[in-house]
Formats: C-alpha cells, structure tokens, sequence
C-alpha cells in the first residue's frame, strides 16, 4: 500500500489525519470519549517515505483496533496494544499473500523485501516476526 492509499484509508475510516509540528514524536494517534480517533504528524522528521508510511500505518492501526492503553490504569498493558497496532500496519502493508510471492523470489532478503514493499528493514522484520508467530500458532492448533 503506498502512503496515498494510506492517507485516503484514513479518511475512510474517519480518522483525522493532521501535519503538525511535533516536538517529541514523530507520530502519534488518539481517541477521544467517543470514539473518535485523530493522528498528528510531522512529515519534516522523516529521512524517507517508507519511514512516514510505517509510522503512518501503525498509528492507524491503534485506531482501526482501538487499540489504546490507559496509563492511568495499572491493569492496562501498553506493549498489548502496541502489538496489536503493529499487526494491523503489518497486514496493510505487506499482505500476506503478496509476501508469500515475494519469498519465491531469488531476491527475498529482509532488504529486498523492505524495497519491494516500500518499508524500512526494521519494519519488514517485525512484520517477518509477526507472520511466523501467527503461523506457528496455527501449526499449534
């Protein structure tokens, strides 16, 4: 999914998507008490595309999971929500049958991955991670 197609799956998904000047993030989303959610970022921090897109994508998956901690709340556990958010960037951008194509090729290392799907490395290896834990726990079943 390339970054326009993101901005317009936001707009969708009535997610408000604002550039704004940030002074500790990149990127951040939130919700409001009615469900409402909103990302700001600042475009100005990225060194490439494929940065704004992942940074994009796993905002915009805390939003259409609602996934989003209280950190008010000592029940409440941050690294849940993050991972639910980065599932969600994972499968927007890197579809599982497309990278099941991708890895027949003779050029699917992490980096050719990440150039053909338009991501940064660390992003592809999480996104490799996050697959193969979801395929184990299907060979578990």
């Amino acid at each position: 999914m390339e970054l326009e197609a993101l901005y317009t799956l936001a707009e969708n998904e009535t997610v408000t998507v604002c550039e704004k000047r940030l002074e500790y993030s990149k990127c951040f989303s939130v919700m409001d008490c009615d469900g409402d959610c909103s990302i700001a970022i600042d475009g100005s921090q990225f060194n490439t595309v494929a940065e704004e897109k992942a940074a994009l994508a796993h905002d915009l998956g805390h939003c259409m999971t609602g996934s989003f901690y209280n950190r008010y709340s000592p029940y409440d556990i941050k690294s849940r929500h993050e991972r639910r958010a980065s599932k969600k960037a994972a499968y927007l951008l890197v579809p599982l049958d497309e990278l099941a194509d991708a890895v027949q090729s003779p050029w699917n290392s992490v980096y050719d991955l990440s150039e053909r799907f338009g991501v940064p490395e660390g992003f592809m290896r999480k996104t490799l991670e996050i697959y193969e834990n979801e395929l184990s726990e299907l060979v578990r079943q």
